[in-house]
């Protein structure tokens, strides 16, 4: 374990955001999206047990928060 990981850190929940801003960048960056996923089985390994991975804003534009909700969703359930 990490010496910056407390047990208090994992009893919180892991987030993991998965970002691509556009279609083409989907299609073109297969490796991107992958290596983001992974980040959640990188979590488990770190010892959290509940990891939620958020990839519903996978290919939308980042020009405005109305048009990625689950950004404004996770802001608001994240604790210092």
């Amino acid at each position: 374990m990490s010496t910056k990981i407390s047990p208090s850190h994992l009893q919180r929940d892991a987030y993991v955001y998965v970002r691509q801003s556009t279609g083409h960048q989907v299609r073109a960056h297969p490796e991107s999206q992958r290596r983001q996923y992974a980040l959640a089985d990188h979590a488990r390994g770190l010892g959290f047990a509940q990891v939620v991975v958020i990839d519903e804003d996978v290919g939308r534009s980042g020009t405005g928060r109305q048009e990625r909700p689950y950004v404004r969703g996770v802001s608001g359930r994240s604790s210092p």
